[in-house]
């Protein structure tokens, strides 16, 4: 059986717009899409007001992690809470639109609208989850390409057990928003990485040493590769692939095969500078500055002149209402005012009875 965590916020909202639904339908179908639109509005604005208490909240932790030791706990159940939203409201669409109505566009934007706004309210909580291991790692990160690093396993062993260890945290993720988490976090790992290598903080003296680098960033890479697979089964690892490539260029021990490297970098990442590739053939310590820039202008332009304006895959660059429904948007911002509070309640969620229990998590 598979569980997971998440607040009340949906099913309290939902339950309250599905009584105003139902008892519109009585009335009319006229007046029941009426009040469907209303209320797919008031989601949308409710999603601003969640997203800047979220952030407040996100905020205050980050000013002192000690003062809520169970953060990631919060925002795992605030993430699928998201989802709970996104899926509700499909739920909504099923039971109560009908498309022979005069508002049909109108409503079925606000639905499309409504589930893409959640979806990335829910990205942006992935981020804030993954703020943590980012900042615990930065120190790693920027040890990397040092003489220190060269002779040394622990840094990408110490990134890896990092991670590890945060994503144990993140298990009540449901499956979806797991696999999510964990392709954001390759691909932030990965920039991360790149960064590192690009930093020009070591040149290399000999044609040994420069295949020592090359073997050791393609043997952290599959380190890198293996702890992915290790937290989400199934997830994309395209996002690791440029540090290969990278390191063939750092590696290449011919000048032929030093240009046919580049230009494969070249092609198959067309958001790569001039900058980016001096910096990389900077850290061979084996070319002139005037070759490296020569050489790089000239990698660009046959790139350019060969494949034009084809599919660039970015790797380099650094998201009527009466006075009951008063009541109702009262109700909701009281519940997420509640979410700041250190007796936060959340669900935990059995996907296959749907039955909810209520724990504390403080």
């Amino acid at each position: 059986m598979l569980n997971y965590t998440s607040t009340e916020l949906a099913p309290l909202i939902f339950e309250n717009i599905e009584e105003h639904l139902e008892n519109a339908k009585i009335v009319s179908q006229d007046i029941l899409q009426e009040v469907l639109l209303l209320n797919l509005k008031l989601l949308l604005e409710f999603a601003d007001t969640f997203k800047t208490l979220v952030y407040s909240y996100k905020s205050k932790h980050f000013m002192d992690r000690n003062k809520i030791p169970r953060f990631s706990e919060f925002m795992v159940a605030l993430v699928n809470t998201c989802s709970e939203v996104i899926e509700l409201t499909s739920r909504l669409k099923l039971r109560f639109w009908r498309m022979n109505n005069d508002t049909f566009d109108e409503v079925s934007k606000l639905f499309a609208s409504v589930c893409d706004t959640y979806q990335k309210v829910l990205s942006e909580f992935c981020d804030y989850l993954l703020e943590s291991p980012f900042q615990d790692t930065k120190i790693y990160f920027d040890g990397i390409m040092t003489r220190e690093w060269l002779t040394s396993t622990e840094i990408v062993e110490t990134i890896c057990v990092t991670f590890e260890d945060y994503f144990s945290d993140y298990g009540m993720l449901r499956p979806d928003n797991l696999k999510f988490v964990a392709e954001k976090a390759q691909l932030g790992v990965a920039k991360r990485y790149i960064t590192a290598l690009l930093q020009q903080k070591l040149s290399l003296r000999t044609a040994e040493e420069r295949k020592q680098v090359g073997g050791k960033i393609c043997a952290e890479k599959k380190q890198l590769l293996m702890l992915f697979r290790r937290i989400s089964e199934n997830i994309d690892e395209s996002k690791l692939s440029p540090i290969d490539e990278l390191a063939d260029v750092i590696s290449a021990d011919h000048v032929d095969f030093l240009s046919f490297s580049l230009r494969t970098l070249a092609w198959k990442y067309r958001d790569l500078t001039k900058d980016h590739l001096i910096c990389l053939m900077s850290i061979r310590g084996d070319l002139g500055n005037m070759d490296v820039r020569q050489k790089a202008k000239e990698v660009l332009e046959d790139v350019g002149q060969l494949y034009g304006n084809s599919k660039v895959q970015h790797r380099f660059k650094k998201n009527p209402i009466d006075d009951d429904d008063d009541e109702v948007i009262v109700r909701i911002l009281k519940v997420s005012l509640q979410l700041m509070e250190l007796g936060w309640s959340f669900s935990k969620v059995s996907k296959r009875n749907k039955v909810f229990s209520s724990a504390e998590l403080i």
